[in-house]
């Protein structure tokens, strides 16, 4: 008896790990991301962040702002400047003061042709951190 309990035990865990198996963690959704813009690949490495993105629990803030942050470096790629700036704005709300993301909104701003704002963040970014990149004007 106790052998098919534990039989039946075994088989109730191996069920139960096969269909994890398969799914990718949050870091390996990023490193998929990141090898994916190596590669110049943008829409790919959307979806790897999408798959973080869309399940944010259990993930560190930090890491879901660099998510947000770097999906939106990725909408900006493929000129969907206005989905990233939504991007830009999810990551300012988990982290107003954050420099890096700034300066990549101003350099968005720039590329739509909206010096004002594009000037605004860039000044606001070199307060927070006069070594971040911005556009030069």
């Amino acid at each position: 008896m106790k052998t098919c309990v534990r039989a039946f035990f075994l088989a109730a865990c191996l069920c139960l790990a096969f269909p994890l198996a398969g799914q990718a963690t949050p870091d390996q959704d990023f490193a998929e991301a990141l090898s994916s813009i190596d590669q110049g690949n943008f829409p790919k490495a959307v979806e790897s962040l999408n798959k973080i993105i869309s399940k944010p629990e259990g993930i560190e803030k930090m890491n879901l702002m660099s998510a947000y942050n770097v999906r939106a470096l990725c909408y900006s790629q493929m000129n969907q400047y206005d989905k990233a700036l939504g991007d830009f704005e999810k990551a300012l709300a988990i982290d107003p003061n954050n420099a890096e993301i700034l300066g990549n909104r101003a350099f968005v701003y720039q590329a739509m042709g909206n010096l004002e704002k594009a000037k605004a963040d860039a000044k606001a970014a070199k307060r927070i951190d006069y070594k971040v990149k911005v556009p030069e004007f």
